[in-house]
């Protein structure tokens, strides 16, 4: 997050408070050691950012990032489900008879998890995350 000190407020907001709440948020500025408006404008941050229909707001990226990863998800399905069924009409065309799709699948994620793919990838990964400059 920015720093504090070089945030700009130039909207004011007026609310009116019970005692009881005055009181507690006066106890609470006390014990972090923050202005009351510091503490406000943290509590209306928190509660904006937990609403869904609130562009911008935490819960709102998060939702958004979760659609995406299904459509993701499902995208990657159809095409794994269509390369399991290019596979068995090549198998049927070479053999003469079409084994089933989900055998296809069943064998290429045996062979993709018994090939070991991630590690090279992980290698590369945290070799190049060495040799580049920190972002700042």
């Amino acid at each position: 997050m920015s720093n504090k000190s070089t945030l700009i407020y130039d909207n004011r907001l007026n609310i009116q408070v019970t005692h009881a709440m005055h009181e507690r948020l006066a106890q609470l500025a006390t014990l972090r050691g923050v202005s009351k408006a510091e503490l406000a404008r943290e509590a209306l941050r928190a509660f904006m950012d937990q609403q869904e229909d609130l562009v911008g707001s935490r819960k709102f990226f998060a939702k958004s990032f979760q659609r995406r990863l299904d459509h993701v998800d499902w995208q990657f399905s159809v095409m794994f489900r269509l390369v399991a069924h290019l596979m068995a009409v090549v198998l049927k065309a070479q053999t003469g008879k079409k084994p089933a799709e989900e055998d296809i699948m069943g064998y290429m994620l045996t062979y993709a998890m018994a090939d070991d793919w991630q590690s090279p990838l992980h290698e590369a990964h945290h070799k190049r995350q060495k040799h580049e400059p920190p972002v700042e």
